[in-house]
């Protein structure tokens, strides 16, 4: 289970895919599950609260190769971040605002990096070393990564 750094808000996931909003002060859940990955969740990150005070935004990461960025008031995802090869072992929505996700990778590790914001900016590293940014106003030709 993963809380909300407010303390208002509490989600499971499970090994179907499935996600759960609980209300904390009752013990129950709080409305249907959330079904949108098709393979087990691996991770849930909420957003920094010093980024996003309302704490309605979290990210989840599944072994179907996407990350989704959900609003819990909408109960609904948002943002699809699909494009990954892998299964995405974990992921961390960071205190700078960068969602960093990860796999499991037998030849070189790699790192991807979102930026979220207006206009949204896309930034994709194969490794540490190698950095390119987009926006909006410069689409990618091959980003790797696809909003839907």
């Amino acid at each position: 289970m993963f809380t909300c750094t407010d303390g208002k808000h509490l989600v499971s996931e499970s090994k179907a895919g499935e996600l759960q909003c609980w209300d904390p002060q009752a013990g129950k859940p709080s409305g249907n599950l959330l079904v949108v990955h098709k393979k087990w969740i691996t991770g849930i990150s909420w957003e920094p609260v010093h980024l996003n005070a309302t704490c309605r935004r979290f990210v989840s990461a599944s072994k179907d190769g996407d990350a989704r960025i959900w609003d819990i008031t909408l109960r609904k995802s948002i943002i699809c971040l699909s494009g990954h090869t892998l299964a995405i072992t974990c992921v961390k929505w960071g205190g700078d605002g960068v969602i960093y996700t990860g796999f499991v990778c037998f030849s070189v590790p790699q790192l991807c990096e979102i930026f979220i914001g207006q206009p949204p900016f896309l930034f994709l590293s194969k490794s540490l070393k190698f950095t390119k940014g987009r926006s909006s106003a410069d689409p990618p030709k091959n980003p790797g990564l696809h909003y839907s």
